[in-house]
């Protein structure tokens, strides 16, 4: 079995840690909206997939915070 997170979509390419692990960290993020896919893959290769979306505000300071995400079944 395994799990594998790709980006989909995105203003940019983002720089994924833990990639093939159920808890993914993006980072290199700039302002937008984001598409992340997560697939998992069965010992009988069988697999499904789901998204999440992740939406990038910048802050007053010019910082870049999460400002939401959502689960897309």
């Amino acid at each position: 079995a395994s799990t594998a997170w790709t980006q989909v979509s995105g203003p940019n390419t983002a720089t994924l840690s833990g990639a093939s692990t159920l808890n993914l960290t993006a980072s290199n993020l700039v302002q937008g909206t984001y598409t992340f896919r997560l697939t998992a893959t069965d010992t009988k290769g069988l697999s499904n997939s789901d998204d999440v979306k992740v939406v990038v505000n910048a802050t007053a300071t010019t910082a870049l915070t999460v400002a939401s995400f959502t689960l897309i079944n």
